[in-house]
């Protein structure tokens, strides 16, 4: 959800999570499984992510959201739109509003892509839906 008026701003932490298992004595049969969390480096990442009015291919991007890796070793990255981008998405969202919420209106879709600057592979951390939350306050 995007406020009128407003930065938007995220910071997320991104791990490698790897399973550790502890096995019975006698069968080795697996009796507990931890989840090990570890920081990704992001120094062998590139993120990338828009938000678009459709999910047909080759609809046109909104906007793009920048990205600023706060520290690579914990895996801190700041995904966020500047006010001014905030602003110009305001009129570009549906003029019906929300029936549950009369303060959203439907903008579009997002996606949030990294990708492995060893590999080239890519992963979708996040996406879904954006709505504009009106304000009143200037």
């Amino acid at each position: 959800m995007l406020e009128d008026n407003t930065t938007f701003g995220i910071l997320i932490t991104l791990f490698n999570t790897e399973e550790e298992f502890t096995e019975h004595p006698v069968t080795g049969e697996p009796l507990k499984v931890t989840d090990i969390d570890t920081p990704l480096d992001l120094d062998y990442f590139t993120f990338s992510g828009k938000i678009s009015k459709s999910l047909e291919e080759g609809s046109p991007s909104l906007a793009n959201f920048n990205f600023e890796v706060i520290n690579a070793a914990t895996g801190a990255l700041s995904i966020y739109l500047s006010e001014a981008e905030v602003k110009s998405l305001v009129p570009l969202a549906d003029a019906k509003r929300d029936i549950y919420n009369p303060r959203l209106r439907f903008l579009g879709y997002y996606d949030i892509n990294m990708t492995s600057t060893e590999t080239n592979n890519i992963d979708r951390l996040l996406q879904g839906k954006v709505f504009i939350s009106d304000g009143v306050t200037e």
